[in-house]
């Protein structure tokens, strides 16, 4: 990598604050104020929800620590609770997004969800779809008995994939179709 003397690393709200200076629109791409939290809510098409979740907010670091499994802070988890509420409420299906998958959120550096709390949550609500993921650079796909989970594979490392989701409603009895796929450059 060549040397270049303005790349530097960014703060969560630097980076949350870029979201709202971008030519595309909405303004905050879901973040409600510059100074967000770093999770949020946004609607990408008229009956779904997508919820950003931020598994990345450790809410008790060790100095000097290495955090590579999830945590979501207790803040974090009631606003979880009350989105999944408030959609199920206004008959929304929801995808929740977040960095780590469930299988490796950790309780033990302060995350109030572990992965069967987590799972357990989201199957309370039957209008959770999808919760799509990444971190492991890895690509699976599990039934998590009321929704997928999806972990796709990072652009950066072989095979350098991505992955398309699609969702179909059938308006006649309101079912849905979830299709996946791979594509590389």
């Amino acid at each position: 990598v060549a040397p270049n003397p303005d790349r530097a690393y960014f703060t969560r709200n630097e980076f949350i604050g870029a979201m709202f200076t971008t030519d595309s629109e909405p303004a905050g791409h879901g973040f409600e104020t510059p100074d967000a939290r770093g999770w949020y809510r946004i609607w990408p098409a008229p009956g779904i929800r997508l919820i950003g979740l931020n598994t990345s907010d450790h809410p008790a670091p060790l100095p000097t620590g290495i955090y590579e499994a999830g945590c979501i802070s207790d803040e974090q988890s009631d606003f979880l609770r009350r989105e999944l509420a408030d959609a199920a409420q206004h008959g929304e299906w929801v995808i929740v997004a977040s960095h780590h998958p469930s299988q490796i959120l950790e309780m033990l550096h302060g995350s109030a969800l572990g992965p069967e709390q987590c799972r357990a949550l989201l199957n309370d609500y039957p209008n959770v779809i999808l919760h799509l993921t990444g971190h492991l650079h890895r690509n699976r796909v599990a039934d998590r008995g009321g929704y997928v989970e999806i972990e796709t594979c990072s652009t950066l490392d072989p095979p350098q994939e991505a992955r398309v989701v699609e969702i179909w409603r059938d308006t006649a009895d309101d079912s849905l179709i979830i299709r996946y796929y791979m594509f590389s450059h």
